[in-house]
């Protein structure tokens, strides 16, 4: 995708304060393992994310400690920009991050590790015709949300944290004569159950690969990278080795791989 055309991508998220950063899983985890967990979780949606577009497109939007040492980390790490959140309800700091910027912009849930860099690609390349994107969410809200240009109207009076936010989203959109295009459903990590639907799934993509590029990234960085199919490394860069990398750096060559930039993948 042009660089031109490549919409900005933003991610809103806490600080892992314990008692305050994934309160719904503390019956499971405890107050220090639930904010460990809301870690985890956003270390793995930006590693989605900067493996779908660059990072210079991609902004952190920070809440309750903007100095905190995972948001340098993460800043560091993956070479993402970082802002504090404004004041305001979920629908107003959406809307200050979709027009922060000139173009087309999205929104995408810090505990969406579901939201794959395929799918942050797809939507990316839908907001080239269409007005508006959204990835629906299981449980009635939605994981991502993009806009070709702001549309204040679309994000007030939104019951926020309710299992209506999308079906009164849709209706939002009727009432001002917007399509809206929906790629994928997804699923996020709010309660003890999706918690450990997550741990299960991390635990599979964790398991010894057949890929040799699989193989070789989870060692050196521990990026999830499910593979699809034995390949040879003639394959790797072919966007046809791996469930989540879809389009490989021309780093990832045979002879290349000491130079496999480490910023783009959180460790496990």
């Amino acid at each position: 995708m042009p660089a031109e055309s490549t919409p900005t991508l933003h991610l809103l998220a806490k600080a892992p304060v314990a008692g305050q950063a994934k309160t719904r899983l503390i019956p499971l985890l405890g107050a220090e393992g639930a904010a460990e967990a809301h870690s985890q979780l956003l270390q793995q949606c930006l590693a989605n994310a900067c493996q779908a577009l660059p990072a210079e497109f991609i902004t952190l939007w920070t809440a309750l400690d903007h100095e905190h040492p995972l948001f340098i980390q993460l800043k560091q790490q993956f070479g993402i920009q970082l802002r504090p959140q404004p004041q305001g309800d979920l629908g107003a700091r959406i809307q200050a991050c979709l027009q922060a910027d000139p173009g087309p912009a999205m929104v995408m849930g810090s505990d969406c590790p579901s939201i794959t860099p395929a799918m942050v690609q797809q939507c990316a390349a839908q907001l080239a015709h269409a007005e508006v994107v959204i990835l629906p969410a299981e449980d009635g809200g939605y994981g991502l949300i993009g806009t070709h240009h702001p549309i204040p109207e679309l994000l007030t009076d939104i019951p926020w944290g309710t299992p209506n936010v999308l079906s009164v989203t849709r209706q939002r959109l009727d009432q001002l004569g917007i399509e809206a295009v929906y790629p994928a459903i997804i699923w996020d990590v709010d309660h003890p159950e999706d918690w450990q639907r997550w741990q299960k799934y991390a635990e599979k993509v964790r398991k010894p690969s057949t890929c040799p590029l699989s193989k070789t990234l989870t060692e050196r960085s521990g990026v999830f990278c499910e593979p699809t199919t034995r390949v040879t490394y003639s394959d790797i860069g072919s966007g046809s080795c791996c469930f989540l990398s879809q389009r490989c750096p021309p780093v990832f060559q045979p002879g290349h791989l000491a130079s496999l930039p480490y910023r783009l993948y959180r460790p496990v």
